[in-house]
Order: C-alpha cells, then structure tokens, then sequence
C-alpha cells in the first residue's frame, strides 16, 4: 500500500502547525500543531472511504480538513484562551464558505491541470528512479 502511516502523518501535520505557530502571532505556542494533530487523527481512518484516482478525493479531503481544523481550533481558542468565535456569521463563513473556497482551490490548482495536461511520463533513465 503506497498509504502513508499514521505515526508519518502526524509528524508531517506537527511540523507544518509548528510553522504555522512559528509565525503566527495571534495564538499561543503549540495551537496550529495540537490543531492539525488532532484533525490528522480524527480523519485519517477516512482514507478507507476514498481513492486516490478519483477526481473529487482531494478537494473532498480539503473541505473536510479544513473545516474540522477551523473547528478545532476554535475549539481550543475558546478552552485555552476564553476567545468566543460562535456566531452564525462565523459558521457561514469559516465553517462553510472558506473550506469551500480551499476545495475548489485544491480542485483548480492540482486536479485540473492533470486532468487536462495527463500524468507526466517517464523516458529513458527516469524511468528507473525510485517513486
């Protein structure tokens, strides 16, 4: 199975929520990387319901990510902070809009170009490198 590992996808979501927190200044140390951690381990068992050759998998993938993660960090912004974000406004728009916009980004950046521009192919001594 070319699927990555749980423990791998941890690691790879701790060190971008590290980045994030590196440069975020409105939040405290730590939040990002709990965020994406703790989102990977809620929708990891989830790539059993998808195929990586479909076409609707990543931007399906995105929204889902992206709104729990919005979720989440609420979440923890409200227990760690005391900062309330709950409004209808704020579903509307973090919940649903901006989610949505990150699919349809991650459908019009990655999906499209390979659907119309096909899988690149390998000549001659790239053939032979390790994938």
């Amino acid at each position: 199975s070319s699927q990555m590992p749980l423990p791998k996808a941890l690691w790879i979501g701790f060190g971008c929520g590290l980045i994030l927190d590196l440069f975020s200044a409105q939040t405290r140390l730590g939040l990002y990387s709990i965020d994406f951690c703790a989102t990977l381990a809620i929708l990891y068992p989830q790539r059993r319901n998808f195929f990586a050759d479909s076409l609707s998998t990543l931007p399906i993938m995105t929204y889902l990510f992206s709104a729990l993660s919005t979720l989440l960090m609420a979440l923890m912004l409200y227990i760690v902070e005391m900062k309330s974000v709950f409004s209808w406004p704020w579903v509307f728009a973090d919940l649903l809009a901006m989610p949505a916009a990150d699919a349809l980004f991650a459908f019009a950046v990655f999906i499209v170009p390979a659907y119309i521009f096909g899988q690149p192919q390998r000549r001659g001594k790239d053939y032979f490198l390790s994938q």
